[in-house]
């Protein structure tokens, strides 16, 4: 069973640095105080996991750093309330995800992780009604 743990100032230093180390071990991590610049440096992270899975997109290594994030980018924006950043990056989320499921399907990190892209997505589109149909999708 994949570890879950809460974040508290993972914007930087050392909860930032705590939150990484926990998520390179396959840990689900949840961060809180995330603020705009927050967002900007995991945005910046995203990139970068961008560029190396476009280096290797077969490695299941870097499909679930990628992965994680999308994830991240749109659990910065979703605590600051932007809408359409965390649908758009959830989204990536399940895509990665399915990536990933479709290399390693007996791995139990693929299969937790397609668990939480689809949950992610289940509870943005329910979260106050926002788009009930859609959310069957991912339920």
């Amino acid at each position: 069973m994949s570890q879950r743990v809460m974040i508290t100032a993972a914007a930087d230093g050392i909860g930032r640095a705590i939150a990484k180390a926990f998520a390179a071990d396959g840990a689900r991590v949840h961060i809180c105080d995330v603020n705009e610049a927050a967002l900007a440096k995991f945005r910046e992270a995203h990139r970068a996991t961008e560029a190396l899975l476009r280096k290797e997109p077969e490695n299941p290594d870097r499909i679930f750093a990628h992965a994680q994030s999308e994830y991240w980018v749109g659990q910065a924006a979703w605590q600051i309330r932007d809408r359409a950043t965390t649908e758009r990056h959830w989204q990536g989320y399940v895509t990665e995800a399915r990536k990933l499921l479709e290399l390693d399907p007996d791995k139990a990190r693929a299969n937790l992780e397609m668990g939480y892209a689809l949950g992610n997505l289940c509870d943005f589109y329910l979260r106050d009604n926002f788009d009930v149909k859609k959310a069957i999708d991912f339920c």
